[in-house]
């Protein structure tokens, strides 16, 4: 039997998600837009810094939209969330995304710990590289949280 009412909680509940998935698409559609025409050599030895900072912020704040998701999630499927790559696995296990995609969630994720704390210094050139390739799980996730959206609220 499909709900038809929709109490403010959940009402609330949805809007905060779908207002993070419009951030989190707009944020992957700049980046897409930034980094066209780039490889990675362009990337790290002749785009000014200005620039490298505003594309690897905007992958910082999709992979923090995405945590955030992730975790609102945990908590919505009744249990308790824990650290981000827990929280990745509780959701792949809850069927909601694929392992692939939870396996792709948590290199992104370490990625954005890289590029934010520049543990042991970082290659651009593999960054910009990963970043780039990582984009499309990005959008993968968007489909998987639409989806559960959809059946669950």
């Amino acid at each position: 039997m499909k709900r038809i009412y929709i109490n403010k909680m959940e009402e609330e509940r949805i809007k905060r998600y779908n207002d993070k998935l419009e951030y989190l698409n707009q944020t992957i559609s700049n980046l897409y837009e930034w980094t066209e025409g780039i490889d990675s050599g362009k990337f790290s030895e002749s785009i000014e810094m200005q620039k490298q900072y505003g594309i690897y912020h905007a992958f910082q704040l999709s992979i923090e939209a995405i945590t955030d998701m992730v975790a609102m999630i945990v908590k919505d499927v009744k249990l308790i969330p824990k650290d981000d790559y827990f929280n990745i696995e509780i959701i792949s296990n809850k069927k909601i995304i694929t392992h692939a995609l939870a396996t792709k969630l948590k290199e992104a994720n370490g990625l954005r710990n890289r590029i934010v704390h520049d543990y042991n210094g970082l290659n651009n050139e593999i960054a910009f590289t990963r970043l780039i390739d990582l984009l499309k799980y990005l959008k993968e996730f968007m489909g998987g949280v639409k989806e559960w959206l959809k059946k669950n609220y």
